[in-house]
């Protein structure tokens, strides 16, 4: 990937901002990418956080906005998988734009977990075992490594806390999808 220009998916949490920092670090020319998915009150804080944190380490920075709701109850999905859908449509718009060799996203080992045990309470198939799945042009930063990792770096390397407002939040939805998941296998 040296000399390649890569689009982050940005989204101002622990694990993107890692892995913003760490290319850019690492000499990469990076462009950080964030979708403001119109969902929540302090949305338009953390893009303006993004937009900061990449103007302060001189990385340019692309942001778009997406009704996910809307897009959610137009299409009958779930609003995941709406807010999923539409930061890839973002993310892939945005890279053929501005240029860029690949798309770079901070999943970790942990996400990838995640995802194959809500693929198990939905009853999936072979190809839901396998966690998230590869795409082309796009590289999972950290699947191969945990959040505590992740977190570490911020914390000894970037001198950075943990911006993620949502942790406990994001435990909590995967536990009522679990929770609900389960009450429909019965």
């Amino acid at each position: 990937m040296t000399g390649a220009k890569i689009l982050v998916g940005y989204s101002g949490g622990a694990d993107s901002t890692c892995l913003l920092h760490l290319l850019k670090s690492c000499g990469f020319d990076v462009i950080g990418g964030h979708l403001h998915h119109g969902q929540r009150e302090e949305a338009d804080k953390e893009l303006k956080l993004c937009e900061a944190f990449c103007q302060e380490l001189d990385i340019p920075f692309v942001s778009g906005k997406a009704d996910v709701p809307r897009m959610s109850s137009d299409l009958k999905i779930g609003i995941e998988e709406a807010g999923r859908m539409a930061r890839y449509n973002f993310l892939e718009q945005a890279a053929r734009r501005l240029e860029c060799d690949h798309i770079a996203t901070a999943h970790t080992r942990t996400d990838n977990v995640e995802t194959i045990l809500l693929n198990l309470t939905r009853g999936t198939g072979p190809q839901g075992l396998a966690g998230i799945p590869p795409k082309l042009l796009w590289r999972r930063g950290y699947i191969g490594h945990t959040r505590t990792l992740v977190r570490d770096y911020l914390r000894d390397c970037c001198r950075l806390s943990d911006r993620s407002q949502g942790k406990a939040a994001d435990r909590r939805l995967l536990a009522e999808q679990l929770e609900w998941h389960r009450g429909r296998r019965r």
